[in-house]
């Protein structure tokens, strides 16, 4: 089971808690009320559940498979500077969050107008994990230069992980489905992750601790390309 899991199940109890103490010793249902405070709990709660899965999961790294084809290389002039770009946008997330959007919008509308606070009670929590987790994993950026690997998160590229070129030992293009990933999203454990947005082409890095993460990403060969370039260029004396 991923972590992704858990924390779809820690989402949905946290939810399902925060509802059943909003409806503890009132007279009737309509007033109830749900405090902000219990959102951030619940965030919290799929944060701990997040690192709990990754410690307890934690296994040493798949070697790579025997005979499989050299990583590709792209050949740089000396002293060339080259960067590489590319973005996938899951078109269907896009859709779902801007529903999402629209929802949480019409609900704090009604609340500030003093209508539906029953129904703003229990709808506006789910819809702001839903958008904030939406708005993460809707879309992906791979940038390639200047000693970095920056990947960036959502519409405007973050929050963004940045990963030292020093610290990659090669990279290469691999087609994978989310049912090898093991669903969408952020999958996987340290050392063994993915990020999947999209069934297709994925940028795979290798550490050099020999760790590894996949990126579901267009034109992946040609990053990967650039990559092992610019590794074997700092490893020349």
């Amino acid at each position: 089971m991923g972590p992704a899991v858990r924390d779809g199940r820690a989402a949905d109890g946290g939810a399902q808690g925060s509802t059943l103490s909003a409806n503890l010793d009132v007279p009737d249902w309509t007033a109830a009320t749900l405090p902000g405070w219990h959102i951030a709990a619940i965030l919290g709660g799929m944060l701990a559940a997040t690192a709990l899965a990754a410690v307890l999961a934690k296994g040493e790294p798949d070697e790579p498979a025997p005979g499989s084809q050299a990583p590709p290389v792209l050949r740089l002039r000396s002293g060339q500077r080259a960067v590489w770009v590319s973005r996938v946008v899951n078109r269907g997330l896009t859709v779902a969050v801007v529903a999402v959007f629209a929802v949480t919008v019409v609900m704090t509308l009604l609340g500030l107008r003093g209508h539906g606070g029953s129904l703003m009670a229990a709808v506006l929590p789910g819809s702001v994990i839903l958008l904030v987790v939406g708005l993460a994993t809707m879309a992906v950026s791979v940038r390639v230069g200047d000693g970095l690997i920056r990947i960036g998160f959502g519409p405007f590229g973050w929050p963004a992980r940045r990963i030292r070129l020093s610290s990659v030992e090669s990279a290469w293009a691999e087609r994978r489905s989310p049912a090898d990933a093991g669903g969408w999203g952020f999958r996987g454990v340290p050392g063994a992750a993915t990020i999947m947005l999209r069934g297709g082409e994925c940028l795979v890095l290798r550490y050099r601790s020999g760790g590894q993460l996949a990126i579901s990403i267009d034109d992946a060969e040609r990053g990967a390309a650039l990559i092992n370039a610019l590794v074997a260029e700092r490893a020349q004396p």
